[in-house]
């Protein structure tokens, strides 16, 4: 009895002991290192000369500045009796159509010249309620009377060619009387011209080609069809019969064509007169058909001027008529940098600032835009990060200069609008700023330890901050702090910096702000 209470005495005793050594060692470990800490850390960069600049930041996608237009056969016709009519033009986004029409007590005709779609849909033939009969073919004789259409001055004779007359569907016809540019009458019997239909023999441009006027575009049944280019329309005959005033940028382009082309001698005036005709004649005789005098819109398809042939809408053996879409033209290399800018930085942006732009993939080819146009209408809103506050963007337009080889609608890119700008100044990271902005302080480190400086700030940017007084280049700057326990910093959130950065270059932020604004944390008390 007496061994086995001694047996758990000494266990007693034993388990006191480790009691009190594990004691007095943790009591060893707190004494001894009640006065240290954790070592602290210094995360720096140096103050450097360089260059500043408060932009906005966006991205911006390649499009085509105009819809591509499709190029169509036409034709005209017109009613017997006394008509009056004006012309109308409506045009808008990708598709365009320039009409006139005429209104007679035999009914209402319209003059369909050129339709224009995005789509590329099949072009309705003109229809007219009013008939007209054609032409009849001249015989050969030693005096003809000019075909298809009696004109306004006195008549003269010539021998008739024997090239193919408007009968064959391509002769020039046109009202007799007066017009004005927004109106006209037509007093007496006029005749309607036939309109275009055949097959198509031949395709003298090739996709990619300029057309210029009087240029051949085509062959339908192996009569040409030739380019009209202008700024407007060709939507009547052009023949001595028009007034002065009307149709001048077409005259006018006609004058210049005939006239590179040395047939043509007189001004560059805008009016139709004898020798114009007598022009046009010499270039028709050339080129092989009815020396009418006259330019109509059977033989020639309005092209809008600087359009290129993105590419052929009809092939060898198709069969046309008048309205058959031809051809899809647009302006060459003409591509404009969309990109949407959010109603916070909108204000900041008026069309001529210029950008700097460069396309994904290809940085080592950066290039300028100029910006064109601001939307006032918002392109798009959403809700941000879930919550009820939306944000708001508008599209802006640039005009790329000396756009890379390899630039295509639909190519993607980034863009910085540079708002304000500061070169060869002193700047330091914004974290490194703390204070107010009326009272900014730097911590500098002085042999391994950072003391604070107050100092005088300039332009700032989300990323960097200019030093106007109180800092020296080379000075280094504390940007953030940790230690082995946990991390701190001073100045903005993040940690940035580390060893410095260069002199030079440029530092961008996403948007303005203005320089030295907003605030900063402030130093501990007693420092």
């Amino acid at each position: 009895m007496s061994a086995a209470v001694n047996t758990r005495r000494r266990w007693w005793i034993l388990a006191v002991f480790l009691v009190v050594v594990a004691a007095a060692v943790a009591g060893g470990i707190l004494w001894f290192g009640r006065g240290k800490t954790p070592a602290v850390r210094y995360l720096t960069a140096t103050a450097a000369t360089g260059t500043i600049a408060q932009t906005i930041q966006a991205d911006f996608t390649l499009a085509a500045a105009q819809g591509t237009t499709t190029i169509a056969l036409g034709g005209t016709s017109a009613s017997s009796g006394s008509t009056t009519g004006s012309g109308s033009s409506t045009t808008g986004t990708g598709a365009s159509t320039t009409t006139t029409s005429s209104t007679s007590s035999a009914g209402t005709t319209t003059y369909v010249v050129l339709r224009t779609s995005d789509s590329g849909s099949p072009v309705p033939t003109p229809s007219a309620s009013a008939t007209g009969t054609p032409p009849p073919t001249p015989s050969p004789s030693a005096t003809a009377t000019p075909p298809p259409t009696p004109k306004p001055t006195p008549s003269r004779t010539r021998t008739p060619s024997p090239k193919p007359t408007s009968s064959g569907g391509f002769g020039g016809g046109s009202s007799s009387g007066t017009r004005s540019s927004t109106s006209s009458s037509t007093s007496g019997s006029s005749t309607a011209t036939t309109s275009v239909s055949g097959v198509v023999t031949r395709i003298s441009l090739p996709a990619g080609a300029t057309p210029h006027t009087l240029q051949r575009l085509l062959k339908v049944s192996g009569k040409p069809i030739f380019a009209f280019v202008s700024s407007t329309p060709l939507y009547k005959t052009l023949s001595v019969g028009l007034s002065s005033g009307s149709q001048v940028a077409n005259v006018m382009a006609l004058q210049r064509a005939l006239k590179a082309g040395g047939y043509y001698t007189g001004s560059v005036n805008g009016t139709f007169g004898t020798s114009t005709q007598t022009a046009v004649e010499a270039w028709q005789a050339d080129q092989g058909i009815s020396q009418t005098g006259q330019i109509t819109t059977t033989q020639f398809v309005w092209v809008p001027k600087g359009r290129i042939i993105y590419s052929w809408r009809v092939a060898l053996g198709n069969q046309v008529a008048s309205g058959t879409a031809l051809a899809t033209v647009g302006a060459p290399r003409d591509l404009i940098a969309q990109a949407l800018v959010s109603q916070a930085d909108i204000a900041n942006l008026k069309v001529g600032q210029k950008a700097a732009l460069t396309i994904d993939g290809d940085t080592s080819n950066p290039f300028t835009g100029t910006i064109s146009f601001i939307d006032s209408q918002p392109a798009s809103s959403g809700s941000s990060g879930g919550s009820s506050s939306s944000t708001v963007e508008y599209t802006v337009d640039f005009v790329p200069h000396r756009l890379p080889s390899l630039a295509r609608s639909g190519m993607t890119g980034t863009l910085a609008i540079i708002l304000a700008q500061r070169t060869d100044v002193l700047i330091v990271p914004t974290r490194a700023v703390s204070g107010t902005s009326s009272v900014p302080y730097v911590r500098v480190m002085v042999n391994g330890v950072p003391a604070y400086r107050q100092v005088q700030t300039g332009m700032a940017t989300s990323t960097y901050t200019q030093i106007t007084s109180g800092l020296a280049a080379g000075e280094v700057v504390v940007t953030g702090e940790y230690s082995n326990a946990a991390t701190s910093t001073s100045g903005s959130s993040g940690l940035g910096g580390l060893g410095g950065f260069p002199g030079g270059g440029t530092f961008r932020r996403s948007s303005g702000s203005s320089g030295g604004s907003g605030s900063f944390p402030v130093p501990p008390p007693g420092q």
